[in-house]
């Protein structure tokens, strides 16, 4: 109840080999947090594993980072001098503010991302289940995801496009604003291509075809996305049925030229079609943009928008981190009153028998009194003491003692004396 701490490895401290080794299935880390807690190290932890990141967070009574640190080495198979230099450690108030960033998307590698929330919440609700948490962690993990969300829509930090392939479809959706009916071409199956089919994927695109030099691997991308695959040389016979295009390829020459969309749009009846070219050198001939209901956008295009985006997160990171610490704070301030409410919650109890002592001793002795005057009686010793204790509790509570100073207090009122 008395320490957060958090020992762990991500993206900026150390390489993917590094962070292979710590790659392992969470019920393996249950065990670990388990013998930390049977042997008293910690009273609860949780363990959180994504692609870029492995961290444990945990509480405990007195402070033991260099036992948990051996085991979360040896958890990875390795050596804790080995992975000493790739680790970082945090402490309480540390602790809090690095996972509402993490939640926030603020400590990912691509800054405001969205999957790291349901990942933390994933880790919290598995954690909870195998009944490895504590009063403590589950306060500072549900508190987290109020936080994420609240730093998240009031900043709009995951909004905007900041990848040439999300840009792509950023375009798209500007020129024909619901996405979900148009069929698409990609030119080329590389991964500039593959990211632009999972971001129309989720816009839900689903007629999908796609053409490139080796048909092998067009099938293979088609395959994953429930579309068609084609070789380069049936580009012309399907430009006519595309209402969006994007390419990239290394081709050393444009694979589309103005000839080609000029009959396709002639077929099409002029319906508007929209080019997106995310290669260098360029696969769409850039007179294609000159013709009448033809719309070209360039990699130039899509690095403007990637660029103007970057400046805007840039903008959200430094309020969002400014939202990060009030809500650090908000949550500093709820931990100092659990860490007080057992000592007010003792002393009350404490008090309250005492009442009960000394008012048994006095019936006794006096006896004979109606039960209404016992009541009024009783009443009027529960005003009085509640009168008497209102400012030292109110005190504790203000100057929110540590540990030592609330052992004193006790001591003082004589709480756990025989």
């Amino acid at each position: 109840m008395w320490m957060l701490g958090l020992l762990g490895l991500n993206h900026t401290t150390a390489p993917v080999e590094i962070r292979e080794k710590f790659t392992f299935p969470s019920e393996k880390f249950v065990r670990t947090i388990t013998g930390l807690t049977t042997e008293g190290k910690i009273t609860g932890g949780l363990w959180l594993q994504t692609c870029n990141r492995s961290e444990f967070y945990y509480a405990s009574d007195e402070p033991s980072a260099e036992v948990i640190k051996a085991c979360f080495a040896a958890s990875g198979n390795i050596p804790a001098a080995e992975a000493e230099p790739y680790l970082y450690q945090k402490l309480n108030r540390d602790v809090v503010g690095h996972l509402y960033r993490v939640v926030s998307g603020l400590d990912s590698m691509i800054v405001g991302e969205p999957q790291i929330f349901g990942q933390v919440k994933d880790a919290y609700e598995f954690a909870l289940l195998n009944g490895t948490t504590n009063p403590l962690l589950n306060e500072l993990f549900q508190r987290s995801f109020n936080a994420g969300k609240r730093i998240r829509t009031d900043t709009g930090i995951g909004e905007g496009a900041i990848s040439v392939s999300f840009a792509a479809v950023e375009l798209a959706k500007k020129v024909f604003g619901d996405l979900s009916g148009l069929e698409v071409l990609f030119i080329g199956a590389g991964e500039m291509s593959e990211l632009a089919l999972l971001h129309l994927k989720e816009n839900g695109v689903t007629r999908i075809r796609i053409a490139n030099r080796t048909v092998e691997k067009a099938r293979e991308l088609a395959l994953a996305f429930n579309g068609a695959a084609y070789a380069l040389d049936d580009i012309p016979s399907l430009l006519p049925g595309a209402d969006l295009i994007l390419s990239c390829t290394a081709s050393p020459v444009p694979l589309v030229v103005p000839r080609m969309a000029q009959d396709a749009l002639r077929k099409r009846r002029f319906k508007p079609m929209v080019f997106i070219d995310m290669a260098v050198p360029a696969d769409i001939d850039r007179g294609i943009g000159r013709l009448e209901e033809a719309y070209l956008y360039t990699i130039d295009d899509l690095k403007h928008v990637v660029d103007q985006n970057l400046k805007e997160r840039a903008r959200k990171t430094e309020i969002a981190e400014r939202l990060v610490q009030e809500e650090v704070d908000k949550f500093m301030d709820r931990w100092s009153n659990l860490k007080i409410s057992p000592l007010i919650q003792e002393i009350n109890t404490h008090v309250r028998t005492l009442q009960q002592q000394e008012l048994e001793k006095f019936l006794k002795r006096n006896p004979g009194f109606t039960p209404e005057q016992i009541q009024a009686i009783e009443y009027y010793s529960a005003s009085l003491l509640g009168k008497l204790m209102h400012s030292p509790i109110t005190h504790i509570k203000r100057s929110k003692p540590e540990k030592r100073a609330q052992q004193l207090i006790k001591k003082y009122i004589g709480l756990g004396e025989k």
